[in-house]
Formats: structure tokens, C-alpha cells, sequence
């Protein structure tokens, strides 16, 4: 795998209960294409009462090659901090050093 620097996630947005993410190559940010010889994203999720700064501590929670996304979350989150780790990952199976941390809280409209 050429590159030496993690995917650059981006959270666009909190929604009712799922986070609008988006990732891009840490070096050409404002474009849409991954670096050489990525296929995928792997992303991790860790959900609690505080932001997590370990990957270890998170789990993963899908494999995209889009550049947005969404990630959904379960009522019993509402207010808990969810922070996001990614990866990229290549076809033959090789994964890249981890993204910096991104987190937001996870929120659901109160309804009735």
C-alpha cells in the first residue's frame, strides 16, 4: 500500500439518530478519489458517555467505497458521544494506518 497517512473523516451532519459522514484522501481532501490501489473504508465506531481516542476501543461497523455515508444508531444511544476511526483498506487485503478520531453526538428527535 503507497500511502503512509490515514483517511480524513468528516462528519457532515447529525440527523435524527444517524451521523452523515463523509471521507476523502488526507492528501487531496477536496477530491473525491482514494489514494493508489484502495478499494475500501473500513470504519470503526465507538459509542459512550465520552469521546475515545483509541481505535482498539472501537468497533467496526462497515466497508464503503463511497465518499458520504451514513451511520445509524439506536435509540438507547441518543446523547452519547459516537466517535469514528476509518482505514483504507486494498484489494489484496492490506490496511492502512488509522484516521484520526472524529466524534458527535448522537441525537434522535423527541417526538409525541
Amino acid at each position: 500500500m503507497r500511502t503512509v497517512v490515514g483517511p480524513l473523516l468528516t462528519v457532515l451532519a447529525d440527523l435524527d439518530g444517524y451521523h452523515a459522514l463523509r471521507v476523502a484522501d488526507s492528501r487531496t481532501p477536496d477530491l473525491n478519489r482514494k489514494p493508489d490501489d484502495v478499494q475500501h473504508l473500513m470504519l470503526y465506531v465507538a459509542v459512550g458517555k465520552e469521546v475515545v481516542h483509541d481505535p482498539a476501543l472501537a468497533t467496526f461497523r462497515l466497508h464503503t467505497g463511497k465518499f458520504k455515508f451514513d451511520v445509524h444508531h439506536e435509540p438507547a444511544d441518543n446523547c452519547k458521544q459516537a466517535t469514528y476511526f476509518g482505514r483504507w483498506s486494498t484489494r489484496t487485503g492490506l490496511l492502512g494506518p488509522w484516521s484520526l478520531p472524529v466524534s458527535m453526538t448522537v441525537s434522535f428527535v423527541i417526538r409525541g
